[in-house]
C-alpha cells in the first residue's frame, strides 16, 4: 500500500511518503 501523510513541522507542511513493505 501506498501512503502520503502531511507532517506539520514548525509551521512548515511536509510531504511525507510511506510505503508498506507488506503490500
Amino acid at each position: 500500500m501506498y501512503s502520503v501523510v502531511w507532517l506539520n513541522t514548525d509551521g512548515i507542511p511536509v510531504l511525507v511518503s510511506v510505503v508498506d513493505k507488506f503490500e
